[in-house]
């Protein structure tokens, strides 16, 4: 499970319109890196919570999958 449900206000303003796991470090977002590291890792069921801003969570995964 990766918990993506935080609001992230310790980096506003970035990430007022942009949830947490969302932020683009380098060449991919927070969630991308850690699906990636799972993925490596033999995991292949990820679970991912999350609430602020959800529904582009959502929409990011639905894109990846």
């Amino acid at each position: 499970m990766i918990l993506s449900a935080g609001r992230g206000l310790r980096l506003m303003p970035i990430t007022k319109n942009t949830p947490k796991p969302l932020v683009t470090v380098g060449k991919q977002t927070l969630l991308e890196r850690n699906i990636n590291l799972l993925y490596q890792s033999g995991i292949t069921e990820i679970i991912v919570n999350g609430s602020w801003l959800g529904e582009q969570i959502e929409s990011f995964i639905a894109n990846i999958q």
